[in-house]
């Protein structure tokens, strides 16, 4: 009689056990999954005080060199986030320009620390650099950050 209740009990736990593991399995193929997508995926979205802006992100040294430059313009509520994968010290211009932007440096807790606005096609060939480190760099149109009351210490969202 005990050698069927413990064949019952065996049987129990590896049932458990195989359930724990499908779930487990599950979760990490769905966290997969959604890395896979979220890296496809080309914009995504950045709340600047009571704006939502559309931003497409690049994080490849190649996207990164283009940027904006050679662009017609940038819609009203789009820019661009440029994703360093790591906190450091990123200089940006205003090469092949043709519309004024606001450059915005953010910390990898999503704080302003460093901006610089209103730069002007005019501007290039200067170099504006953060002197705090940064993780992200976002590019909206000039005067974006002044209606949005975005400064240095500002909380930026990402989605």
């Amino acid at each position: 009689m005990q050698n069927k209740e413990t064949k019952k009990t065996e049987s129990a736990l590896k049932n458990r056990f195989f359930l724990y593991f499908l779930v487990g399995s599950l979760l990490v193929l769905l966290f997969s999954l959604s890395i896979a997508i979220r890296s496809i995926i080309p914009f995504k979205y950045a709340q600047l005080g009571q704006t939502t802006i559309a931003i497409k992100e690049v994080n490849t040294n190649a996207t990164r060199v283009q940027g904006l430059s050679g662009t017609a313009s940038l819609g009203s509520n789009q820019g661009m986030l440029f994703d360093f994968k790591q906190e450091g010290y990123w200089a940006m211009w205003m090469k092949d320009m043709q519309y004024p932007l606001d450059i915005i440096w953010i910390n990898s807790s999503g704080k302003v620390v460093y901006e610089a606005t209103n730069l002007q096609p005019s501007d290039y060939p200067i170099i504006h650099e953060n002197m705090t480190a940064s993780r992200y760099v976002l590019e909206v149109n000039a005067g974006v950050a002044q209606a949005n009351k975005i400064v240095v210490g500002t909380s930026i969202h990402f989605r």
